[in-house]
């Protein structure tokens, strides 16, 4: 049995086809195995991520999850040619400059704790 993969938007064909866009044909098999892929793939990113939180902070991993984010949302833009509009561009900026910023004063945290006036307390 063949069927056509997603539109969400339904579209007819002729719709479609002014803005060149075509639907392509897959098996019930392929859609079966791509759905088993994508599920196996996210079940591989929760233990991941489960074991990055046991290893650091709480804040630490919410700040990672951001950047990531915000990797997953430019690498869109290459790839997939995704428009970035002004308010997309602000979201990245201050989800990028959060992320340095955190950095920034956990850097500063580690050191103040390790200079010599506080190694004798």
């Amino acid at each position: 049995m063949m069927m056509d993969k997603l539109n969400p938007q339904g579209y007819s064909e002729q719709q479609l086809n002014h803005h060149n866009i075509q639907l392509t044909k897959i098996t019930q098999k392929q859609l079966v195995l791509q759905t088993c892929a994508a599920c196996f793939a996210y079940f591989l990113y929760n233990q991941m991520s489960f074991y990055v939180l046991t290893n650091v902070e709480m804040v630490t991993h919410a700040v990672g999850n951001s950047f990531r984010r915000v990797v997953t949302i430019c690498f869109s833009v290459f790839y997939f040619g995704n428009e970035i509009k002004p308010m997309n561009a602000l979201g990245i900026f201050l989800a990028i400059s959060g992320v340095a910023f955190y950095s920034y004063a956990k850097t500063k945290q580690k050191t103040k704790l390790f200079t010599p006036a506080n190694a004798g307390s």
